[in-house]
């Protein structure tokens, strides 16, 4: 399934493709996000109004990208934690040389998870 991800394609097919998604992420698309992760940093912010021990790579900088682009793929915010979740297990097998059969259990699930959550978001036909 990893070899389907765009980082482990090879040139010229990841050069094209990087190519398309470039333009997903344009200035003038992400000026137009800007309202949208606002209001993601918001909510978060709020959740943490009555906390008094904040870390924020860990509470903000670390799963506000995950939380935009769920909410980019029209995922409810009910299930982001669980795509952190997700993303967060393969993040962890990919940077770890050291990883356990364990963790290559969590991260087979998570892939297969959010493989599958994808399937279910795309348009018929599509």
């Amino acid at each position: 399934m990893l070899s389907l991800w765009l980082l482990f394609i090879d040139a010229p097919e990841h050069s094209r493709l990087r190519k398309l998604m470039n333009k997903g992420f344009s200035r003038v698309v992400v000026d137009d996000l800007r309202p949208q992760i606002e209001v993601i940093v918001d909510r978060m912010l709020q959740t943490m109004r009555h906390t008094s021990n904040v870390d924020v790579v860990r509470d903000v900088a670390y799963p506000l990208p995950v939380r935009v682009m769920a909410e980019m793929f029209g995922v409810q915010e009910a299930s982001h934690e669980r795509f952190i979740r997700w993303t967060s297990a393969v993040t962890m097998f990919l940077g770890n040389p050291n990883r356990t059969v364990e963790q290559t259990h969590l991260t087979q699930e998570a892939a297969l998870a959010l493989k599958q959550s994808s399937e279910e978001r795309r348009p018929p036909g599509a």
